[in-house]
C-alpha cells in the first residue's frame, strides 16, 4: 500500500466525522459514492441524499465529537478496505458553551469499502456497529 493511499483514506474517514460533529451533514454525505451504502442503527442508507436526510431533525443543541482510532486501511484494486474504532462523546448545549459530559457515550466500530469515483476516493460501503454503550454515572 502506498503512503498516499493510506493518508487519503484516513483523511476521507476523518472528514466524514468532522463534518458530522460540526453539523455539516451535506459535506459528510458528499463523501459517499452515488450508490454508497451506510449500514447503521438497523437501516441501510443508500447514496448521499439518504445519508444527509438521516440527519434532518437532529437537535441543534446536540454536540458530538467522534474520536477515531485503530484505523486500518488495506488497498484493493479499486480503492481500499477500512476498519476503525470510534469513541463518541455527546452532550447538550443550548448556547455556544462547551457541554459537560461524564465520559464517552459509546464505543463503535466501523468497517467497509472505499472506491474511486471521478478520481476521488468515496465510501462505497460502511457498516457501523455499537460495541459498548457507556452507562451514565449514578445509573
Amino acid at each position: 500500500m502506498t503512503q498516499a493511499m493510506q493518508l487519503e483514506a484516513q483523511k476521507l474517514l476523518t472528514e466524514v466525522y468532522q463534518a458530522i460533529d460540526e453539523g455539516r451533514y451535506s459535506d459528510a454525505a458528499k463523501r459517499f459514492a452515488a450508490s454508497g451504502e451506510w449500514h447503521r442503527k438497523g437501516e441501510v442508507l443508500v447514496g448521499p441524499k439518504q445519508v444527509e436526510t438521516a440527519y434532518e431533525g437532529r437537535s441543534p443543541t446536540l454536540r458530538t465529537r467522534h474520536i477515531l482510532s485503530n484505523i486500518l486501511i488495506d488497498e484493493t484494486l479499486d480503492g481500499a478496505r477500512f476498519n476503525l474504532c470510534i469513541t463518541l462523546y455527546a452532550g447538550q448545549s443550548e448556547t455556544d458553551e462547551v457541554p459537560t459530559v461524564p465520559g464517552p457515550a459509546m464505543v463503535l466500530t466501523s468497517h467497509g469499502q472505499l472506491t474511486r469515483s471521478g478520481g476521488l476516493l468515496k465510501i462505497a460501503q460502511k457498516h457501523t456497529v455499537r460495541q459498548f454503550v457507556v452507562q451514565s454515572a449514578g445509573a
